[in-house]
């Protein structure tokens, strides 16, 4: 009887040995199995928001079922560079937590790893929001969000309540099964000698392998989502969280776009691109300088360029009085790129903004800077908080004397929207101080209402509230009648301002255009009655051709890193106007227009503009096409290595190179 018990015996200890070396394997392997568990479900969260994304703005898009197969596949090295990157910080915090706390690793990586998936989702969310209004990822904004988290909130409920009541939730799903999918079921035999080290080590090699794209030189960047095919096919390939997070880490310095050509080459055919020009008559007047950015009015949604409904009567009155052009592109998509090309005549960081980063405070010579030589009084009025988006102090770092934002303003007599004060209560502010202040003055105002979809109490909708476009259209009408009412008003005071220049130029565009030439096209107007005569100028225009359009009225000439043209005269071409969008130059002369990936050597997009209003279409590159694409890498090369080198006086300098 002995000896078979004696087996049973042995063979189960046998069992029970071989059970604990494969336990004690496991306890060794654990976090770095755990880790390997929660990137793959990021990556396939940051996979999810990206399809969520795309059937989401499906339509704007406007993109084939064939030709979405690419960019998410594509966007796969997105999806895992988000993972890897997470996943890194909770392997991290997973071996310090065992090393110095005694705690189970994949207990502090299952907890996270749950924050981690919530923070990708509600980044994915937002930045599905995002491009609804703003028509790009979210992107280097995320570093605003602090300050301007409370109107955010009170805007996205206004515009988008079953995202917001949903967010929480998409948020926190993702959460709970990482944390349940991760926590450890049973306790672990502690990783004895150097295995929590190795694991760590392996986790860390492929975390920074799939954070910087795989195995290149240099680190997977958003432009490179541009290699998927064209702008729309790019925006589907890049993952939000991934933009977010690019530009959120950054802090205040910007992320420089590469772009591909020789120095020496760029700045002779940028100097071509200024030929020596005569002396334009001044006029004999200091004239007062009034210029409003009008907030996100997209020039696609205006009846004054073609829109079928009466969005914009008043400003196509006075559109009709003043010296104008078929189209103007934007530098950029936010208040500050606006006024950066709008003041300073500058182009933008490609996709960012200088303002509240180490570039703000450059010694930027912009047209309030010029203008304070010459006796002018400066200030800027905004009906959002003075620091929003940073807009109050980076009106200071161009050169505005006195910068007003809705806490300095009178009490409002509408009750304000989401962000702040409507138009009328902003335009009555900077009438009372147009009124006190010694002339000649230099005001800049940027409006508000169209910030928001909401009307005022008591104002009925003309176009309905099935829909944000709709409300857009709404607040449009209605900032446009409070434009009216102020040019009126300004008028009125004709006798005791002196003579006025009045500006109206869009900041940038609102609403969600549907191809990248509209989302740069904006509204322009200079109405200067008795100095300027009224007409059209036919030929390309960008933001930075007002202050030098300004000065040259003055009888003075670009300063600085200005680098357009003035409207004024005709002996300056070529003429040519562009904008960056989701990885490629836009660049338009004559009736030409071509955009030029810069991640990839791929041969451009030809586009041709016609008919009135301008519109987009689809053409074939001819011969021409190689010549722009020059002029357009050139100019841009020249432009942002004399922008982040510091080098703020590079166009005077170069056109005083091309002077006889």
């Amino acid at each position: 009887m002995h000896p078979p018990q004696q087996g049973r015996v042995a063979a189960t200890w046998t069992a029970a040995d071989a059970e604990s070396t494969t336990d004690a394997r496991a306890g060794r392997l654990a976090p770095a199995l755990a880790a390997l568990r929660l990137a793959l479900l990021l990556a396939a969260l940051g996979l999810a928001g990206r399809i969520l994304f795309l059937a989401a703005h499906a339509g704007t898009l406007g993109l084939g079922a064939g030709e979405v197969v690419r960019p998410l596949l594509v966007g796969l090295r997105f999806d895992l560079a988000v993972a890897g990157f997470l996943t890194l910080l909770a392997a991290w915090g997973g071996y310090l937590g065992q090393r110095l706390l005694g705690r189970d690793p994949r207990a502090v990586l299952a907890a996270l790893g749950g924050a981690a998936a919530a923070l990708v989702a509600g980044l994915q969310v937002g930045d599905l929001l995002y491009y609804g209004e703003a028509g790009r990822h979210l992107g280097y904004e995320i570093r605003d969000l602090a300050r301007s988290l409370g109107d955010v909130l009170r805007t996205g409920w206004t515009r988008a309540p079953l995202w917001m009541l949903a967010a929480p939730l998409l948020a926190a799903l993702p959460a709970w099964l990482a944390w349940r999918a991760l926590r450890p079921r049973r306790p672990a035999p502690r990783g004895r000698g150097l295995w929590p080290e190795l694991c760590l080590a392996a986790v860390t090699v492929a975390g920074v392998i799939a954070a910087r794209g795989g195995l290149q030189p240099i680190p997977l960047m958003p432009l490179d989502a541009r290699s998927a095919g064209d702008a729309a096919q790019a925006t589907v390939a890049l993952n939000g969280a991934f933009n977010a997070l690019y530009y959120g880490i950054g802090g205040r310095h910007l992320r420089p776009v590469p772009v591909p050509f020789p120095d020496a080459e760029a700045r002779r055919i940028t100097a071509a691109l200024y030929p020596p020009a005569g002396p334009h008559p001044a006029t004999p007047v200091r004239p007062n300088i009034v210029v409003v950015l009008l907030e996100s009015w997209s020039a696609r949604f205006m009846s004054a360029y073609g829109y079928p409904a009466p969005t914009t009567p008043e400003f196509a009155a006075l559109r009709a009085r003043a010296l104008t052009v078929p189209a103007m592109l934007a530098g950029g998509h936010r208040t500050t790129e606006g006024m950066f090309a709008v003041f300073c005549g500058a182009q933008n960081p490609l996709g960012q903004t200088v303002a509240r980063t180490s570039y703000e405070h450059l010694p930027y010579r912009c047209l309030p800077h010029v203008l304070a030589g010459l006796g002018y009084r400066s200030a800027f009025f905004q009906g959002t908080h003075r620091n929003t988006s940073g807009v109050g102090s980076f009106a200071l770092a161009v050169g505005f004397a006195e910068s007003y934002g809705r806490e300095e303003l009178p009490p409002p007599r509408i009750p304000p929207n989401d962000w702040g004060l409507h138009d009328p209560d902003i335009y009555r502010a900077a009438l009372e101080w147009m009124e006190r202040a010694p002339r000649p003055f230099l005001v800049g105002i940027n409006t508000n209402t169209t910030h928001d979809i909401r009307l005022p109490p008591g104002r009925a909708p003309r176009f309905g509230t099935a829909s944000v476009q709709a409300r857009y259209l709404d607040v449009l009408a209605y900032a446009d009648e409070a434009l009216g009412a102020f040019v009126r008003s300004l008028e009125a005071r004709r006798a005791a301002l002196g003579p006025t220049v009045l500006v109206l130029v869009a900041d940038h565009t609102g609403g969600l255009p549907v191809d990248p030439f509209s989302r740069y096209h904006v509204p322009f107007a200079l109405v200067a009655p008795g100095l300027v005569a009224p007409g059209t100028v036919r030929r390309p225009a960008s933001q930075r051709d007002i202050p030098v359009t300004l000065l040259d009225l003055l009888g003075l000439p670009p300063v600085g890193l200005m680098s357009g043209k003035s409207l004024l005269r005709a002996d300056e071409p070529p003429y040519f106007a562009d904008y960056y969008h989701a990885g490629a130059l836009g660049w338009w002369e004559g009736e030409g227009l071509v955009e030029v990936p810069l991640a990839s050597a791929a041969p451009p997009r030809c586009l041709r503009l016609a008919g009135a209003p301008l519109r987009p279409r689809p053409a074939a590159c001819g011969a021409e096409a190689g010549a722009l694409r020059r002029r357009a890498l050139a100019f841009t090369r020249f432009s942002q290595q004399a922008l982040l080198q510091g080098r703020t006086e590079a166009f005077a300098r170069l056109r005083g190179a091309a002077a006889p």
